[in-house]
C-alpha cells in the first residue's frame, strides 16, 4: 500500500487531480445508491392500510340471532392475493405474511363498550345479534424489537404497513348477508317449571348430612328431549329431535352441603349456559324455591309409611322397568314386600308385585336397597331385577326366592 501511495505522489499533478475526482464520483454514486435503497425505495413501496383486510367469520352455517358466535380476523387470503410477487417464493411470502399479521392487535367494543375482547391476529365474539355493530381498533406494537421484526417481514412482502391506530365499524348484518348465514329464532325451554311442577327437587342423605339435588327424569319439551341421570348430576342432557346429543343445561343451588330440615334453598340455571344458548336454546322459567326435609333410608317401616310414594314411583316408571308395558296399558300394584337377607342385612330389597291388566299377566320387580324417601317421593338410584310373567299374583310371588317365607335366609315383611 505504501508503495502505491509513493507512486501516486510521484505522478504528475494533473494525473492526481483526475484520480481524486474519480474517487469522489465513486463515493457520490455510493451515497446515492444508499439513499435510493435506504430511503427512496422503501418510501416508494405501497403503504397499506391493513384495516381493509378486517373481516368477520362465523362458527357455522346456521346460527341463532342474539347468540351469534365467531371471530374478527385479518383476511390473509386476500392479503396474499394483493401481494403476489413473481420474484418471491410462495412459501417464503406466506410465512412472512403470517408473521407480519401476527403482530396486529385487535380490540372491539359493542354498544359503547358493553362487550369487548382482545387478541393477537383475531378476537372471538359471542352472544351478539344481527344488528350489532363492532367497533374494531387495530394497533401495532411500538417497541424497537417488534418494529425491527415487522420491518424485516415488510421487506419480504414488499409493502409498508400504515401503523397509525385505526378504528373501523363492522356491521354484522353485512357479513350475515354476504355469507348467506341462516339465522334461526331460539327455542324456549322451561326446565325449571318442569322440575317444580313434578316435585323433582329432593333432600339427599350424604354421610349423615343432607344436601339437595334434582331427581332423575326424562321428558320432552318442544323438539328436545331432556334427561337427568340422577340427583348426583348438576346438569341435564339435551337431545335433538333425532335423538342425538346436542348440549347440556347446567343448574345450581343457592346453598349446598350441610343443610338442615326446614332450610330453604333455590334452584336456578347456572351462570354459564353458553353452549345451550349457542345451540339455539333460550332458557326460561323462574328459580324454584325448595324447603329441605329429613330424608329416610329405605326400610320395612319407611316403605310402609311411604307406600303411596312407592306406588307413585312404579306408576311413573312402569314402561321403563317393564318393556312389555306399552303406552295405554293399565297396570296395578297387587302388593309390596320388603325382604332382608339374614346373613347380611345390607342385601335388602323392595319387591313390587303388579299386574298388566291390559295384557293379562302378573310380574314382580326387585328394587335394590339403593333408595331413600324424600318427603312424598321415592328416590331410587340402584338396579332393578325384572322377573318372569305369571298367570296369578301368587304364582308371581312364589317365583321370587327372596319372598319365600320358608326360606331361612330371608326375613320378609309385607308392607302393602
Amino acid at each position: 500500500m505504501r508503495g502505491i501511495i509513493e507512486r501516486i505522489k510521484n505522478l504528475p499533478k494533473k494525473t492526481k487531480v483526475i484520480i481524486t475526482a474519480s474517487a469522489a464520483a465513486v463515493l457520490l454514486i455510493a451515497l446515492i445508491l444508499v439513499l435510493v435503497f435506504a430511503v427512496i425505495v422503501p418510501a416508494a413501496a405501497p403503504k397499506t392500510d391493513v384495516v381493509k383486510y378486517l373481516t368477520v367469520t362465523f362458527d357455522g352455517e346456521t346460527q341463532y340471532n342474539g347468540n351469534l358466535t365467531g371471530s374478527i380476523t385479518l383476511d390473509r387470503t386476500a392479503f396474499m392475493k394483493d401481494f403476489e410477487k413473481e420474484d418471491t417464493d410462495e412459501v417464503v411470502l406466506s410465512g412472512a405474511v403470517d408473521r407480519l399479521l401476527s403482530f396486529a392487535n385487535l380490540e372491539y367494543s359493542v354498544k359503547e363498550g358493553s362487550g369487548s375482547g382482545t387478541g393477537t391476529n383475531f378476537v372471538r365474539f359471542d352472544g351478539l345479534g344481527k344488528d350489532d355493530v363492532l367497533n374494531v381498533k387495530l394497533s401495532w406494537p411500538d417497541d424497537p424489537e417488534a418494529k425491527n421484526a415487522i420491518a424485516r417481514e415488510e421487506k419480504t412482502v414488499g409493502m409498508i404497513i400504515d401503523k397509525s391506530e385505526k378504528t373501523y365499524e363492522l356491521k354484522l348484518a353485512d357479513y350475515v348477508e354476504k355469507q348467506k348465514l341462516e339465522l334461526k329464532k331460539p327455542a324456549e325451554v322451561n326446565a325449571l317449571d318442569y322440575i317444580k311442577e313434578n316435585n323433582l327437587i329432593v333432600s339427599v342423605p350424604v354421610d349423615g348430612k343432607i344436601t339437595a339435588g334434582v331427581d332423575s327424569f326424562k321428558t320432552k319439551i318442544g323438539d328436545y328431549t331432556l334427561e337427568n341421570g340422577s340427583f348426583y348430576e348438576s346438569s341435564v342432557r339435551v337431545y335433538d329431535s333425532k335423538g342425538s346429543y346436542l348440549t347440556s343445561i347446567f343448574f345450581e343451588f343457592s346453598k349446598t352441603g350441610d343443610l338442615k330440615e326446614g332450610d330453604t334453598v333455590e334452584l336456578s340455571y347456572a351462570a354459564d349456559n353458553r353452549s345451550a344458548e349457542q345451540k339455539g336454546i333460550l332458557l326460561t322459567g323462574e328459580p324454584v324455591e325448595y324447603t329441605v326435609v329429613q330424608p329416610e333410608a329405605l326400610s320395612a317401616d319407611s316403605a310402609k309409611n311411604n307406600l303411596d310414594a312407592v306406588k307413585s314411583y312404579f306408576e311413573s316408571n312402569a314402561s321403563s322397568i317393564d318393556p312389555d308395558v306399552a303406552k295405554g296399558d293399565k297396570t296395578e300394584i297387587s302388593s309390596v314386600y320388603f325382604s332382608v337377607n339374614k346373613k347380611d342385612e345390607t342385601f335388602n330389597k323392595l319387591v313390587v308385585v303388579y299386574s298388566n291388566n291390559t295384557k293379562k299377566y302378573f310380574r314382580t320387580v326387585e328394587l335394590s336397597r339403593d333408595a331413600f324417601f324424600s318427603g312424598s317421593r321415592l328416590v331410587f338410584y340402584g338396579y332393578s331385577e325384572l322377573n318372569g310373567k305369571s298367570k296369578t299374583a301368587e304364582d308371581a310371588v312364589k317365583a321370587v326366592i327372596c319372598l319365600d317365607t320358608e326360606n331361612e335366609n330371608y326375613t320378609v315383611t309385607k308392607v302393602g
